[in-house]
């Protein structure tokens, strides 16, 4: 797009870039110059898109007061693999991550509508109407399994039969205290997204998306295929 850059562009992009490959968001409150330099200069903006964004296989989003470097879906190099991901989680084996992949789309299909609309729906749901948002997708989904998991890749059989085993959700207290039961799964997911800057987990009961999710979801995810998939996923619609 630009022939040549400045010297001060250049420098202004890289620690921009820095700092989000350190911390993944840099705040206009913390990083005020660099903040403004990135939103106002479209030269140091092309440099990202030019090149640190195809490099890091990454994309910058942008909020009003922060920035976030997001990996790109299929990204190999900021994203986690499934090994880290299990720790993170304190998950024991793929079975249980993938009934965590599970529970994070009927999270977002419970904020963003099933066609993951542009706008939020609500402002928060509770770790209990989540249990049985998660049960009912899993019971629309069962007669359609073997195909979802053709076109998905993903185990969906052993991921339900997996949440089929945990405890429901009855009295919150004898809940949170055993680890073996849907409520406590549920909160050990949540507690992994918001240590990701994605949700808000209130006193173990009630969960709010950040600005950050909403920015995902709309440049990744707004794509008619990638709803149709995601809507087949949690509703079994083939």
């Amino acid at each position: 797009m630009y022939d040549s850059y400045t010297r001060e562009e250049v420098e202004a992009a890289f620690r921009i870039y820095l700092l989000l490959q350190k911390k993944g968001e840099l705040r206009r409150r913390d990083f005020m110059d660099l903040f403004e330099k990135y939103s106002s200069n479209p030269k140091v903006r092309d440099i990202f898109v030019s090149v640190f964004e195809p490099m890091a296989e990454a994309k910058v989003l942008e909020s009003e007061d922060v920035l976030y470097l997001v990996p790109e879906p299929d990204s190999d190099y900021l994203s986690y693999n499934n090994e880290q991901l299990r720790e993170l989680m304190r998950l024991d084996n793929n079975t249980e991550l993938y009934c965590a992949y599970f529970v994070i789309l009927c999270l977002l299909s419970e904020f963003f509508g099933a066609d993951f609309l542009d706008e939020v729906l609500r402002e928060y749901i509770l770790v209990k109407d989540l249990e049985r948002v998660v049960s009912a997708s899993f019971e629309s989904i069962e007669p359609h399994m073997d195909e979802l998991e053709v076109d998905s890749g993903f185990n969906l059989r052993a991921a339900y039969e997996h949440w089929k085993s945990m405890e429901e959700y009855r009295e919150l207290e004898r809940m949170k205290a055993s680890k073996t039961n849907r409520y406590s799964f549920i909160l050990r997911v949540c507690s992994f997204l918001q240590s990701q800057g994605l949700v808000n987990l209130v006193q173990e009961r009630e969960i709010y998306i950040t600005r950050k999710t909403e920015l995902i979801v709309r440049n990744f995810y707004a794509g008619k295929e990638t709803k149709e998939k995601l809507l087949k996923l949690i509703s079994g619609r083939l």
